[in-house]
C-alpha cells in the first residue's frame, strides 16, 4: 500500500491517523465536509489531497477509493444523549459505511472501520455505530470484502473538540479551567466506568490492522481493540483532571441520561498488543492543549 483514503479528516481521531500514516511514509486522501477543522494541526496531520464531500455521496466514495491502495473509515455522527430523530446517524453512520464497503468491493481495496466500546446501549450513536459494524463483518464474511473492525474505547488527547460531542475529558478539561461545576453522570456510585486511551494509539491501531489486513497477516471480519484494559470511574476521572487543572471545580451528581446505563464498565476485554500511554500523562498534555488553544 502507498496511498490511504481517510474518512472525516477535519475530526478528532481523524488528524491522529493522518499524523500517523505520514510516519509510515503513506500519502493520504482526506474526505471532508467543509473547511473547518479541529485547532492545532500541524503538516503532519493534513491529508496531502483532500476531497470536500459527503460520504453519503455513493458516486464520491468509488471515485476515491478507486484510486487508493486502503480505507480508513472514521467520518460518524457523534453523541450518545441522542435517542430521537435518529436519521441523521442512519443516513451518515450506516449509508456512509455501506457506499465505502460497495466501492472497496468493486476494487477490492482493504479497508478498517472504527466501532464502539460501548455497543451494548441504546442509543443514536451506539446503535448506528454497530449496525455499521455488522455490515463490515457480513462484507467480509460473505462479499469478499477485505474488511476490519476496531472497536476503539474511549479516545482522549489534544485537539478534541468539546461542543456537541458529550465528550467527558474534553468536557471536563474545559470546565475545570475556568473554575466551573462538572457533572458527573450517575453520580460516584453509578456513574461509568470507562477504558480512556490516547488517540494516538487509537490511530496505531487502525493503522497495523489496515497493514495487516492487506498483508494477509490478519484475516478479514477481524475485530480488534484499542484500549488499554484499565477503566476508572467517570467520577475518579473527574477528580483527576481537577487535580491536573489546579481547579476549584466542583463535582455535581445527577442521574444517568436516556441512552446510557447506570453503572456500565466501557472497557477493552483483549487490548491490541501495544504499549499505551499513561492516562495521567495524556491528561497533563490535553490540559495544556486547552490552556493554549482554548474550546
Amino acid at each position: 500500500m502507498q496511498k490511504i483514503y481517510v474518512s472525516g479528516t477535519n475530526g478528532f481521531i481523524p488528524s491522529y491517523a493522518i499524523g500517523e500514516l505520514h510516519d509510515r511514509g503513506y500519502y493520504v486522501v482526506g474526505l471532508q465536509r467543509s473547511q473547518r477543522t479541529v485547532k492545532g494541526l500541524t503538516k503532519r496531520e493534513i491529508p496531502d489531497e483532500i476531497y470536500y464531500g459527503d460520504v453519503r455521496d455513493k458516486a464520491l466514495a468509488h471515485k476515491i477509493i478507486e484510486q487508493v491502495d486502503g480505507v480508513i473509515h472514521l467520518a460518524a455522527i457523534l453523541g450518545t444523549k441522542h435517542t430521537e430523530d435518529v436519521w441523521p446517524w442512519y443516513e451518515n453512520n450506516v449509508m456512509g459505511v455501506l457506499n465505502t464497503l460497495d466501492a472497496c468491493e468493486v476494487f477490492d481495496v482493504p479497508m478498517v472501520y472504527i466501532s464502539v466500546g460501548n455497543f451494548f446501549e441504546h442509543n443514536n450513536y451506539s446503535n448506528t455505530k454497530m449496525a455499521a459494524e455488522r455490515e463490515v463483518m457480513k462484507y467480509a464474511k460473505y462479499r469478499g470484502v477485505r474488511g476490519g473492525v476496531v472497536r476503539a474505547l474511549n479516545a482522549v488527547g489534544p485537539r478534541q473538540k468539546v461542543k456537541n460531542t458529550g465528550k467527558i475529558m474534553s468536557t471536563f478539561i474545559t470546565q475545570a479551567l475556568k473554575n466551573e461545576p462538572i457533572t458527573v453522570y450517575g453520580g460516584r456510585d453509578n456513574c461509568s466506568k470507562m477504558d480512556m486511551i490516547y488517540a494516538g494509539d487509537v490511530a496505531k491501531v487502525l493503522v497495523t490492522h489496515l497493514e495487516n489486513i492487506a498483508s494477509g497477516k490478519t484475516a478479514p471480519a477481524t475485530k480488534v481493540e484499542a484500549g488499554t484494559g484499565l477503566a476508572p470511574t467517570v467520577f475518579e476521572i473527574a477528580q483527576m483532571v481537577i487535580k491536573a487543572c489546579d481547579s476549584k471545580s466542583e463535582i455535581i451528581e445527577v442521574p444517568m441520561r436516556d441512552g446510557e446505563t447506570p453503572g456500565s464498565t466501557v472497557i477493552a476485554e483483549n487490548p491490541f498488543p501495544i504499549e499505551y500511554r499513561d492516562l495521567n500523562e495524556v491528561i497533563k498534555e490535553t490540559v495544556d492543549f486547552y490552556r493554549e488553544f482554548g474550546e
